[in-house]
């Protein structure tokens, strides 16, 4: 159970609906309390976040807030808290979330000792599921770590997700850096557009500590542990496989040659038989594309489906039926996107070649306005320093922007929180699976 304590002096009694009954902690981003909907009666229990006036209070930036929250809301509930509300305290913002009566694997793991067996296996299915969840929804987590796991008493959930991207974009974090240092990866700290691996980063990280009680690149100074993450290999002693050869290839340095989510779970639920993770084919071959959500298409010719893999188990019942509750309708047909993306390889989540769909366009992307929302002046295509869309502003100064700002660009333009962004040739388009 999670410790509770009574509230403190200057705590809120009431946030918005919701009478506060107890404080559950405080983090670096704000307070959590559990309360109650006042109209709802007793019984319902909620975790509630309050945002330090520093970190959200900005009137700028609640409009970005209230954006993420309302997709963070639409996360599917399985393995995760759900996000039920968002308000606003005075000018500081919190977020109304699912309570889940548990410790976290933090805790656990460190009064406890590391997991192992069965227990383990279950962790991990349960929070790639979760991984899998906030990626079809669009939803990079950010700061998954032990401390965001709970172990409820229907299995382990993913907590603390939601706005932290938009925390961090309207640079309201120092540095615009989100995270906890021993579970960042590389391209946060490299002050990189962060996008879906770091989260399998984070997750490869996390089942290591719940694995050996440790990190895999420390957990003492700052420096050491930016250096590692930088430069050196992580310490996985003590993992076995199959799970040792999942989380090694998730914490290579390039983000796009981690696994996908979904492509992490298939490998859990097939007690890793099948195909190599990592998102890279055979030396030699093309590179595939995975759009948000979306199922794998080859860089070559379009219409091409990955290969089947050879000698793959039948999953066992239970695995078959968490793949299915997790499974999103769609028409069959693999599409490539017209004209590919030169600077993009790390386009996120991808479906099995089993959960196909079809890739619609939306339209243009126009970012002109949506570099202005984020205080720049027009967009263009530029070929250096690298290719690709940039922000830019008469003085000569300019932005890149990565695959996830992109992404962002088409969900701000048509208002679809699964859009997502390719290049035509030299110019932005839009498109969603259906």
């Amino acid at each position: 159970m999670s410790d509770l304590h009574p509230p403190e002096p200057g705590d809120p009694t009431m946030l918005g609906p919701y009478r506060v009954v107890a404080r559950i902690g405080e983090g670096g981003q704000g307070a959590v309390y559990l309360a109650e909907p006042t109209e709802t009666g007793p019984g319902l229990r909620v975790a509630v976040k309050l945002y330090h006036a520093r970190v959200g209070g900005e009137p700028a930036v609640h409009d970005d807030l209230m954006r993420e929250a309302e997709i963070a809301k639409r996360v599917a509930r399985f393995c995760t808290a759900q996000v039920l509300d968002f308000g606003l305290y005075g000018m500081r913002p919190y977020l109304v979330s699912e309570y889940v009566p548990g410790p976290s694997l933090q805790h656990v793991v460190t009064t406890e000792g590391p997991r192992s067996g069965s227990a383990l296996e279950r962790l991990a299915v349960g929070t790639a599921t979760a991984l899998v969840a906030l990626h079809d929804a669009g939803v990079v987590h950010r700061d998954l770590k032990p401390q965001n796991v709970l172990l409820g008493p229907d299995g382990p959930r993913v907590i603390d997700f939601g706005i932290a991207r938009s925390l961090a974009a309207t640079g309201t974090v120092t540095s615009g850096i989100v995270g906890t240092p021993a579970y960042m990866a590389p391209e946060q700290l490299n002050a990189d557009e962060p996008g879906l691996p770091l989260d399998v980063f984070a997750w490869a990280s996390t089942m290591t500590f719940a694995a050996t009680g440790r990190p895999p690149f420390g957990n003492d100074s700052i420096p050491a542990i930016i250096n590692r993450i930088l430069n050196e290999e992580p310490v996985l002693d003590g993992i076995e496989p199959p799970l040792l050869d999942l989380i090694r290839e998730c914490l290579v340095k390039d983000p796009a040659r981690r696994p996908t989510a979904q492509q992490i779970l298939g490998r859990l639920v097939r007690g890793g038989h099948g195909a190599a993770a990592g998102g890279h084919p055979p030396s030699g071959g093309p590179v595939p594309v995975h759009p948000p959500g979306g199922a794998a298409v080859s860089g070559g010719t379009a219409g091409t489906r990955p290969p089947a893999t050879p000698g793959r188990r039948r999953a066992p019942r239970a695995a078959v039926v968490a793949v299915a509750a997790m499974a999103v309708a769609g028409t069959a047909g693999v599409v490539l996107l017209p004209g590919g993306d030169p600077a993009r390889t790390d386009a996120g989540a991808s479906r099995s070649p089993q959960a196909q769909a079809r890739v619609t366009e939306l339209g243009p992307g126009h970012f002109t306005q949506y570099c202005v929302t984020l205080g720049w002046e027009w967009v263009e295509y530029r070929e250096t320093p690298r290719p690709g869309a940039y922000c830019v502003k008469r003085k000569g100064e300019t932005m890149y922007l990565a695959g996830g700002r992109l992404d962002d660009g088409c969900r701000w333009r048509y208002r679809e929180p699964r859009a997502f962004h390719r290049f035509r040739n030299k110019s932005n388009y839009c498109y969603i699976l259906r």
